[in-house]
């Protein structure tokens, strides 16, 4: 916040959240395959590979008008999503899969400034 003065204050902020996929998508070795059908059928893709985690850091700088404040919102788009992976054979279910992974999609941010 910036109570008073004619002169903006300057801000600094390194921000890190997390980049992940985890769940259950299906044995080890058809893991991969599986989850990039359940990424093609909701159309949203992870930020990383299967079984993989990262980080992500950010630096942003503000300049806070006089008499005003800032409320700043940051993290991590995520997907959680359940479903059934089923394998046909001569019109036939051959195999199912239960599915449930949660990945992050993206980085979430939003800055509002308002006066005092």
């Amino acid at each position: 916040m910036n109570y008073g003065g004619s002169t903006p204050d300057d801000v600094y902020m390194s921000i890190t959240r997390s980049k992940f996929t985890e769940g259950t998508v299906g044995l080890t070795l058809e893991a991969e395959k599986n989850f990039a059908l359940v990424q093609g059928r909701i159309a949203l893709a992870a930020e990383v590979h299967w079984g993989k985690s990262g980080s992500d850091t950010q630096q942003y700088n503000w300049s806070i008008s006089p008499k005003s404040k800032i409320h700043v919102v940051y993290g991590a788009r995520a997907v959680n999503t359940y479903g059934v992976i089923k394998t046909y054979s001569n019109g036939k279910v051959t195999k199912t899969v239960n599915v449930s992974p949660k990945y992050s999609i993206g980085r979430h941010y939003k800055k509002t400034e308002s006066k005092l």
